[in-house]
């Protein structure tokens, strides 16, 4: 009964583990759309890693029975800004859903990689 809102950049919501993201609409803000990086799907692995369909084939996700949100955190209007795509999950939300920020950062700007 719970919604894990991702907070990404791209999805492929029609690969075929994961019918939870068939169809669902991308958290944006009135006449904004997503802005793909690096390539258009960059957030599928760990969509099937959490709800990857449970049905014998392909990957089964660890929380396969949740609902998913796709909060991009770079639109074409904003570029990159994760505290906007942050809100739009929050706004959304209900208690006890999970939001799940799932890309690192420039750690003191020397390009090493680190949590967000």
């Amino acid at each position: 009964g719970i919604t894990i809102y991702d907070v990404e950049y791209t999805w492929n919501q029609n690969h075929e583990d994961l019918a939870a993201a068939t169809n669902v609409k991308l958290l944006l803000n009135t006449g904004d759309e997503n802005a793909p990086v690096f390539d258009n799907y960059h957030g599928t692995a760990v969509l099937g890693e959490l709800v990857g369909t449970n049905n014998g084939l392909g990957v089964k996700g660890i929380s396969y029975g949740a609902a998913i949100g796709l909060a991009p955190q770079r639109t074409k209007k904003l570029g990159m800004n994760r505290g906007n795509a942050i809100l739009l999950a929050v706004d959304n939300a209900k208690p006890g859903d999970v939001i799940l920020l799932e890309m690192q950062t420039d750690v003191c700007g020397q390009g090493q990689y680190g949590p967000a």
